[in-house]
C-alpha cells in the first residue's frame, strides 16, 4: 500500500489542554486560538431540557457537591460553569478562524431537531455530529444531510467460521459503515482492549470514511497511526501535537 503524506489534523478532545477545566468557554476559545483543527466538544441535557456542553452525567458545584445534569435547570448550570450549546456555538463562529471546525459529540438522543436548529440559527458552517448511535446519525442525515457525521466505535473481534469451525479473527465494521446506511465523513476510534490494527484503518479508507484515532496523545503513537493511514487524531495533549507537525494559526 503507497502511504501519502498528507496534512494530520490536530483535534482538540473537549478542549483538554486549554482553559481552567474541559468543555468551558476558555478551553473552547484558548483551543481555537492555538491553531488546533477542530475543537470537540460534548453535548448533554439539563431538566429544562436545555443543550449544554459536558460530558458527564454529573458536575461539580462551586461548593463541591454532586450535581445530577437531568435534575437541575440551565441556569443552575451555568451558575456552576457550564456552557449552553448555544453559547459555545455563537463562541466558535466568533473565535474560530477559517479552517477550523467544531466538533459536536452527542452524549443523548432525542435532541437531533433542537440541535440543528441551533446550528442554522447560528449560521456556523463548520460544524460535524458525533454520535456512538447509528439512529440518531442516520436522522441527522436525513433532517440535515448537508452536516458532516462521524461514528464513534471501539474496534471489536469477531471469528470467522467455516463449517461452524472457527478459521481466524478479524476487526468487524459496524453494520452503518458496511453496509452505506448514511454517507460518514469519519470514524473515531476508540480502543480499548486491542491495539489499532493497520487493517482496520485500510478498509475503512476503501469505505471512504476518514480514520481518527481516540487519546492517542504521544508523538509516538500519532506517528505510528499516521503512517498506517488515520487521518488525525483526537487529542488531550495537543500543544506537543501542534508544535511536531508545525501547526499554524
Amino acid at each position: 500500500m503507497i502511504k501519502k503524506k498528507r496534512q494530520y489534523q490536530i483535534i482538540s478532545h473537549r478542549g483538554r489542554g486549554f482553559g481552567e477545566r474541559e468543555n468551558t468557554k476558555s478551553a473552547l476559545q484558548e483551543a481555537l486560538a492555538s491553531g488546533v483543527d477542530a475543537v470537540e466538544i460534548d453535548v448533554r441535557s439539563t431538566k429544562d431540557n436545555k443543550l449544554v456542553i459536558w460530558h458527564d452525567k454529573t458536575v461539580r458545584s462551586k461548593r463541591g457537591k454532586k450535581l445530577k445534569l437531568d435534575e437541575i435547570s440551565l441556569a443552575k448550570a451555568e451558575l456552576n460553569g457550564l456552557m449552553s450549546l448555544k453559547h459555545a456555538l455563537r463562541t466558535f463562529k466568533k473565535d474560530s478562524s477559517a479552517h477550523q471546525e467544531l466538533q459536536l459529540d452527542l452524549k443523548e438522543i432525542g435532541h437531533e431537531e433542537e440541535i440543528i436548529r441551533l446550528i442554522r440559527r447560528t449560521h456556523v458552517k463548520k460544524v460535524l455530529i458525533i454520535s456512538w448511535v447509528p439512529s440518531v446519525l442516520k436522522k441527522f442525515y436525513k433532517l440535515a444531510p448537508e452536516i458532516p457525521l462521524s461514528l464513534s466505535f471501539t474496534p471489536k473481534m469477531r471469528t470467522i467460521l467455516r463449517n461452524d469451525t472457527p478459521i481466524w479473527p478479524a476487526l468487524r465494521l459496524p453494520a452503518i459503515i458496511r453496509k452505506r446506511e448514511v454517507p460518514l465523513r469519519s470514524a473515531n476510534l476508540v480502543p480499548i482492549a486491542l491495539p489499532l490494527s493497520a487493517s482496520i484503518v485500510w478498509r475503512l479508507l476503501a469505505f471512504g470514511v476518514e480514520p481518527i484515532i481516540v487519546n492517542a496523545d504521544s508523538i509516538y503513537q500519532n506517528e505510528k497511526y499516521r503512517y498506517i493511514g488515520v487521518a488525525g487524531t483526537m487529542t488531550n495533549e495537543p500543544e506537543d501535537l501542534l508544535k511536531h507537525y508545525k501547526k499554524k494559526n
